[in-house]
């Protein structure tokens, strides 16, 4: 505790009651924060000051290459590198998942629809539990090899299906712009392709 001058937490807790005494006396609103759990708080704190209104959730929605690393403010991490890999034909390589034709490639495939289908309805459980308890933010992260092609694909789609009342979704690709070549990897990683 930073007013606990000789190390001992209680005699810096007991310091900082005494100090904020007169504001405490002052206050119309008091908590006792010691057995409330921190879903609890934001809970009570938002029924004082939020008048009754629910919080937003903002939901980022981000599409990354797992070559260039996982993303280290990602809540939950999806893997697409199962899909077929566009990269590997050369008449899409050039394109990214922004292109329609790349797109298509990635949602014609039998794959991605059983994908989709059963990922739906689990953002669908879990996205409103994340905002029961509290949460403000919530990171979506997609990943493909290099997050450019199916990554970006998947990540569009699925930020489309979170866009509800009482949440803003945005949708970011971290390394759609990154060249589609090989990428410095961690040791003893294997290259992937840029898909």
């Amino acid at each position: 505790h930073p007013m606990a001058a000789d190390g001992r937490v209680a005699d810096g807790i007991a310091a900082e009651r005494r100090l904020l005494a007169p504001l405490r006396d002052q206050a119309n609103q008091v908590l006792d924060t010691d057995r409330l759990q921190q879903g609890e708080l934001r809970a009570r704190l938002r029924q004082i000051f939020g008048e009754g209104q629910s919080a937003q959730l903002r939901i980022t929605v981000l599409s990354f290459g797992f070559k260039h690393g996982l993303p280290p403010d990602a809540d939950l991490v999806l893997d697409v590198r199962f899909l077929p890999n566009p990269h590997y034909d050369l008449g899409l390589r050039g394109f990214t998942g922004r292109d329609p034709i790349v797109a298509a490639f990635v949602l014609e495939r039998p794959e991605t629809a059983r994908f989709l289908e059963l990922t739906r309805p689990l953002l669908d459980f879990l996205v409103p539990r994340y905002q029961a308890e509290g949460r403000a933010e919530l990171v979506l992260a997609v990943g493909c090899t290099g997050g450019r092609h199916r990554s970006v694909v998947v990540a569009t789609v699925l930020a489309e299906h979170l866009r509800a009342p009482g949440r803003i979704v945005e949708v970011v690709h971290r390394d759609v712009e990154r060249p589609d070549g090989p990428a410095a990897t961690p040791a003893g990683t294997p290259p992937g392709g840029g898909g």
